[in-house]
């Protein structure tokens, strides 16, 4: 039984490469059974087209002679410009000479005159040389056979000395030659893939930082562009997860921090239960602030699971965005804030008239809560070119850093994560006011303003056509 260590199929690398290895041998080896059942090289054989054209183009020339001396003439001017040099023999009929104007001397006589008695041409290999004829040509009343002859070159020695090796020679010749391309193919494959199983090998241990290496990014493939994804996953499963990390330390701080005052309320109470009511209406009032951070960590929960399902209904927008303000003039008033309302008619969208009523004013008490004291905001609402609901909010506040502002509707997400939360809240309004669009099929947007001062939230939900109940 083969050592898997060793076995080179219990490997990607090693499957390519012998599938890759394997396949141009079996065609090499299919190639050289045909051509050796279908075209097999002969000594004899019919004369090819080339050949056939140069032996009519030279007893075209031959036939102008007028006599004996012309036709030497014409067979040295011949022999001396063509390309491979070959050399020019007749025989005469009658005598059965061969006349040669400087043909090699190892040229075979024999096999000439032989060939001279064919009657339709051939090829004849005679070790290195290649008899071409016959043809017949008259000339001065006397019939001739004309040929033909060149040497093959040392190329074709070896081509014609590899085609009749041994067929196991020339399977390991093909063997050799093919397995370095075929190595390589399978390597260019398999170390990206090992990149890329060590690298989510590395994710798996809790190594979330570690990237598939830039220089697999850099082949410009489609393993690149898998090596891309899995680092784009990778950085949102390292984001997502330091997300989570976060928002379980601010749920434990916000958790924590009204119930270290509860029990600071009791421990007074229980020390002076005279003086109880002042106590007890501070352990009202942070009861409250649990109960309503509670509350929005399980609705921020039920947005998040898509199987929950909601019941939508047409809404009317306007008359939604002018409650929502009626409620928030009072906050306004404390600050003397104004509030300024832009708010279109006949704006209609299908959704949860509750959950819509949650996120507006999410981001409208946001607006508020961030706004200075003798500040504005405006609260603007119509009907888009694109047929969406248009709904802005903006206040009159420091503003987000931009490189925050991508990241204000995380949970829990402050922009000055160490300040004192005097600002109240508990980060979750914006978090719950973002998917409660998203479940809606809208989407929510924040920008600073072009003043410098304050920022604008922008709402665009999908219109519905006609008019709401």
């Amino acid at each position: 039984m083969i050592n898997s260590k060793f076995n080179p199929f219990r490997s990607l690398f090693g499957r390519i490469f012998i599938g890759f290895w394997g396949t141009v041998l079996v065609v090499i080896a299919a190639t050289i059974f045909i051509n050796q059942q279908f075209n097999q090289y002969n000594n004899v054989r019919p004369i090819d087209d080339f050949n056939k054209h140069q032996l009519k183009h030279t007893k075209k020339e031959l036939q102008r002679a007028k006599d004996m001396q012309q036709l030497e003439k014409k067979i040295y001017r011949l022999q001396k410009h063509s390309r491979p040099q070959r050399w020019l023999v007749l025989r005469d009929t009658e005598t059965g000479e061969l006349i040669k104007n400087d043909s090699p001397l190892d040229c075979p006589n024999a096999e000439l005159k032989q060939l001279a008695y064919e009657a339709e041409p051939l090829q004849v290999r005679v070790k290195d040389h290649v008899l071409i004829g016959p043809d017949s040509l008259s000339l001065d009343g006397k019939e001739y056979k004309l040929m033909m002859v060149y040497k093959t070159s040392p190329r074709a020695d070896f081509y014609r000395a590899l085609w009749h090796s041994p067929e196991w020679l020339k399977f390991l010749i093909a063997g050799l030659l093919t397995i370095l391309p075929c190595w390589l193919i399978a390597r260019g494959i398999a170390i990206p893939i090992k990149a890329l199983n060590q690298s989510a090998r590395n994710l798996a241990e809790g190594k979330l930082s570690y990237r598939v290496p830039n220089k697999v990014i850099a082949r410009g493939d489609e393993v690149a562009q898998l090596a891309q994804d899995f680092n784009h996953m990778a950085e949102k499963i390292e984001s997502n997860l330091a997300l989570h990390q976060r928002l379980l330390a601010d749920v434990s701080h916000e958790l924590r921090t009204p119930l270290t005052r509860l029990g600071l309320s009791l421990a007074l109470v229980a020390k002076n239960p005279q003086n109880s009511q002042t106590q007890i209406a501070r352990m009202e009032l942070e009861l409250n602030k649990l109960d309503q951070m509670i509350g929005n960590v399980l609705r921020l929960a039920k947005l998040e699971n898509d199987d929950v399902q909601l019941e939508f209904s047409p809404v009317n927008i306007s008359a939604l965005l002018r409650d929502i303000s009626a409620s928030a003039q009072l906050e306004c008033d404390e600050k003397n804030i104004q509030f300024d309302l832009c708010i279109n008619d006949g704006l209609c969208v299908d959704g949860d008239a509750m959950l819509l009523s949650t996120a507006i004013e999410n981001i409208v008490r946001n607006a508020i809560k961030y706004s200075p004291v003798d500040s504005q905001i405006k609260l603007m609402a119509a009907l888009s070119e694109n047929q969406q609901c248009s709904i802005q909010v903006t206040d009159s506040g420091p503003g987000v850093p931009d490189e925050d502002i991508d990241k204000i509707f995380n949970p829990f997400y402050r922009v000055e994560r160490d300040r004192d939360r005097q600002t109240g809240g508990t980060g979750l309004g914006l978090s719950i006011a973002k998917k409660a669009i998203s479940r809606h099929g809208g989407d929510i947007d924040a920008s600073n303003n072009a003043t410098g001062v304050g920022l604008t939230v922008e709402i665009c939900l999908p219109a519905k056509q006609g008019d709401c109940e």
